[in-house]
């Protein structure tokens, strides 16, 4: 059996990361078809409400309006989820980049050393998350920030001319 924080890891990494398969646009849903089929006859916007007191359906129509509240408060969150699993992903493949190209890697812990005068065994390197690591997602984004200004310095770098001959395959990569 799994650990709890295992699996807690997996699900929250899921929300970050997974997105929603969208139809293709102009594709309609299936059940179109069985709405046109309907008859044309127009049905009161709460039927149900209809062998209710006055009192009765205002107290219906209070909890209607919160439900919507509520409905539009959850939907407003999962548009700052998506938000939230794009910014990762930059951040990821900020991450990956480092790790795979040594002189990327190299030039980044050569900084450290230049500009901040960190001894060469103590260079910090960056992290990727891994989906079966618990908080590997929250490591990676702690490095960036700790490298924040290492990285700042790597940009200001491949900006020269002798960076950008340096790293002249980097745009394809980011």
């Amino acid at each position: 059996m799994a650990c709890i924080a295992h699996t807690l890891h997996l699900i929250v990494a899921g929300a970050i990361i997974k997105t929603k398969a969208k139809p293709p646009p102009g594709e309609l849903p299936v059940w179109i078809g069985d709405v046109e089929n309907e008859n044309g006859g127009t049905i009161p916007e709460h039927e149900e409400d209809e062998p209710l007191s006055n009192g009765d359906r205002k107290t219906m129509e209070s909890l209607r309006e919160f439900a919507i509240d509520d409905i539009n408060k959850y939907l407003d969150e999962t548009n700052e989820m998506d938000a939230v699993r794009v910014i990762v992903q930059h951040f990821r493949t900020l991450a990956v980049y480092f790790r795979k190209p040594p002189k990327a890697h190299h030039r980044l812990g050569a900084i450290q050393v230049r500009d901040y005068r960190i001894n060469a065994s103590a260079v910090v390197n960056l992290q990727v998350d891994c989906p079966t690591r618990w908080s590997s997602c929250r490591i990676m984004l702690q490095r960036l920030i700790y490298l924040e200004s290492a990285l700042v310095g790597f940009f200001t770098h491949i900006k020269s001319s002798k960076g950008r001959k340096e790293f002249k395959d980097m745009e394809s990569k980011l």
